[in-house]
């Protein structure tokens, strides 16, 4: 069936594969499953820890710090060394008073005096367990024994025995020594715990000082999960803008809340961690606005560009922090980052509140999407009014952020807002499947009328003329049209080809059979010529459909004498015959249905007994190389032709090249004798 000139392919190019939304939604599932498997390593899983409670233990640890020229233990030294309290984690700031020059050594000793208060020396394996020592070579003891000792940096566990609970507490020291490192020491929030276990009652390690240790995950787990729910709506092909932006809102966040979840399972230094967690309040914030955006429909044309450039921010502002050598410029430069973001974000959120507003002064046609669209924008309100009062307080050196609260908040307010508009899509489903089972109800109508009209004698003879018609729609409905009609001395046979799809070609298919059969009365009668059978079917078309539908052509009129008049538009008429085959000039000037006046070109020929009349559709053959490619395919083969033959070849040779449509062949072949 034909199409058209023109299409509408706005559908097909937004199903093109979206590569961003893809890696996106990629991105947070792997995310997801690496942030599972490190809490799998935080709780030691692996390590087969079972015990059946656990405790976090002040243990007021001092520390001594000494630089000297060798690598020895300088107990010496350590012996009129200070000792200063430690504040665990030291958040990366070194604990020497100098820097350890070339072949200089830095030495650390902590006195940590554990109290075994309500600790149950019967319970049966009782363990310390200590945060990441960071340094080139460590010496743990207990009550003065050697207990542990470990090169480079580890989160060593030291068992407890009897003996070791016989004053009540335990002296515990931790000796660790670098030549290079930046910074030696101890890391993590949780430095030293007891775990206490009975042998009859294993459960998984130190679940409350597990839970302790991994508390930023409280706050990663659901937006994470969220997330992974929204990258699983999106392969099972809920797809759209607004789930990209989102799904970037969720990475932004989730990156955020991972740096301080590294914080506590990898010797990482503690003052990085606000520094580079400043780098992705931008990220945050922007990916918000782009959210916000494409929720309220405003800019949408500028949310791809808004996501590559918030990228590039987020990397540049996180590169450029990383890689400060200086640890105090590196804090001025992100003081400077923070008071930026700030005023980004008011400036971002003002223009959202008034770019809001002027899409509220007029409803959108759906109601309840109209009240979302007021609850997001006053929602806006409220994170700009928070974020207001977190600028202040930081000005006021309060520690509360209230933009991290809003993390835990926002996402829940964003996932009820994606879940309505999934619902929205449910709706509009509904409504589709209702709209397709009512036109598939009037397309099944609509087949049934159009196989009605369909001749039902494909094959047979008419005045001294056997003919063969074969039919192959591509759909329930076929733009393809085939007509006969038998006089008492002549027959008429004619091809065409409706220019659109489904109702329409159908509607028009019927059209054509209810002009053709009042005309061809009229014609068996000889009270109008052939020429005017069409013009009539032109006629008609164009008073219906005033040039909107149009049918392409192709009639012959045969007599018992091998006389033929031909004409066609759009279509070609071959003559096939032992003394060559070839195609015949009897083009009219344009298919029907477009103008109200057209001129028919006719064309007469004479065949004799044996030769062959064919005419096809554009979904056997288009174009004229691969019309003389059939002819030239059957030229060799004349004697032994059938109708049966000249349709295989038709097919075999466009096939390569025809695009999926119906496809209609008319065969006809003089025979003297019949």
């Amino acid at each position: 069936m034909s199409e058209g000139i023109f299409s509408n392919n706005r559908e097909d190019r937004g199903r093109k594969s979206p590569v961003f939304g893809h890696a996106l939604a990629a991105g947070i599932a792997l995310f997801f499953l690496a942030v599972i498997a490190l809490s799998i390593y935080e709780l030691d899983f692996w390590k087969s820890y079972f015990f059946a409670d656990s405790k976090l233990v002040n243990a007021g640890c001092t520390y001594q710090a000494v630089i000297t020229d060798t690598k020895e233990y300088p107990s010496a030294a350590f012996q009129s060394a200070p000792r200063t309290p430690v504040v665990v984690p030291h958040f990366g700031r070194t604990l020497f008073n100098s820097t350890p020059k070339a072949g200089q050594t830095a030495h650390l000793r902590y006195q940590c005096p554990v109290s075994l208060s309500g600790v149950d020396a019967s319970a049966g394996a009782i363990n310390l367990h200590l945060g990441w020592i960071v340094g080139d070579y460590t010496e743990v003891t207990v009550n003065g024994a050697l207990r542990s000792t470990f090169p480079g940096t580890d989160k060593p566990v030291i068992s407890l025995t009897s003996p070791d609970f016989s004053k009540g507490t335990v002296d515990l020291a931790i000796w660790t020594r670098a030549t290079e490192n930046s910074f030696i020491g101890l890391l993590g929030k949780a430095p030293v715990a007891i775990a206490e276990g009975l042998r009859k009652n294993n459960k998984i390690f130190g679940l409350e000082t597990s839970l302790q240790k991994t508390r930023s995950l409280y706050n990663l787990l659901p937006v994470l999960t969220l997330g992974l729910v929204l990258a699983f709506g999106w392969w099972s092909g809920i797809r759209s803008r607004l789930l990209v932006t989102t799904l970037f809102y969720f990475l932004m966040i989730s990156c955020r809340y991972m740096l301080h979840f590294v914080e506590e399972i990898a010797p990482w230094d503690p003052s990085q961690t606000y520094a580079l967690e400043q780098t992705f309040h931008a990220g945050t914030f922007l990916s918000f606005g782009l959210f916000s955006m494409e929720f309220l429909g405003i800019g949408v044309r500028w949310i791809n560009r808004g996501l590559i450039a918030t990228s590039l921010l987020v990397a540049v502002e996180f590169l450029t922090i990383y890689w400060i050598p200086n640890e105090g410029l590196r804090f001025k430069v992100d003081i400077a980052l923070e008071q930026a973001h700030h005023i980004g974000f008011f400036a971002m959120t003002l223009s959202l509140l008034y770019f809001g507003a002027l899409k509220l002064r007029h409803p959108d046609p759906d109601p309840a999407r109209h009240q979302v669209n007021q609850l997001f924008w006053r929602a806006t309100i409220l994170f700009l009014l928070l974020g207001a009062v977190d600028y202040f307080l930081i000005k006021f050196g309060s520690e509360v952020r209230l933009t991290k609260k809003i993390d835990l908040v926002m996402p829940l307010f964003i996932g009820g807002v994606v879940l309505y508009a999934l619902a929205l899509t449910e709706r509009r489903l509904t409504v589709e499947r209702e709209h397709r089972a009512k036109v598939e109800s009037e397309i099944a109508i609509a087949a049934a009328l159009q196989n009605v009209i369909v001749p039902h004698q494909l094959s047979g003879t008419a005045q001294r003329w056997r003919y063969r018609i074969s039919l192959r729609p591509h759909e329930a409905l076929s733009g393809d049209w085939v007509k006969w009609h038998d006089g008492d001395n002549k027959a008429l046979f004619a091809l065409g080809d409706v220019v659109g799809k489904g109702i329409s070609a159908a509607l028009t298919h019927s059209g054509i059979a209810s002009i053709w059969d009042v005309q061809t009365r009229l014609w068996e009668n000889s009270r109008i010529p052939m020429h005017e059978v069409i013009d009539a079917i032109n006629r008609t078309m164009f008073k219906l459909y005033n040039g909107a539908m149009n049918t392409t052509f192709a009639i012959a009129e045969v007599h018992p004498d091998g006389k033929v008049d031909l004409a066609a538009a759009g279509h070609f008429w071959l003559h096939l015959s032992d003394t060559g085959c070839k195609p015949i000039v009897a083009q009219s000037s344009s298919p029907l249905g477009i103008r109200a006046d057209i001129k028919i070109n006719m064309t007469s020929i004479e065949l004799k007994p044996g030769d062959w009349l064919v005419s096809f559709s554009d979904g056997v053959i288009e174009g004229n190389r691969a019309v003389k490619k059939f002819l030239t395919a059957v030229a060799s083969q004349t004697s032994g032709l059938s109708a049966e033959t000249i349709r295989n070849l038709l097919i075999e040779t466009g096939k390569a090249t025809v695009k999926e449509d119906d496809a209609t062949v008319l065969i006809l072949r003089y025979d003297a004798d019949a």
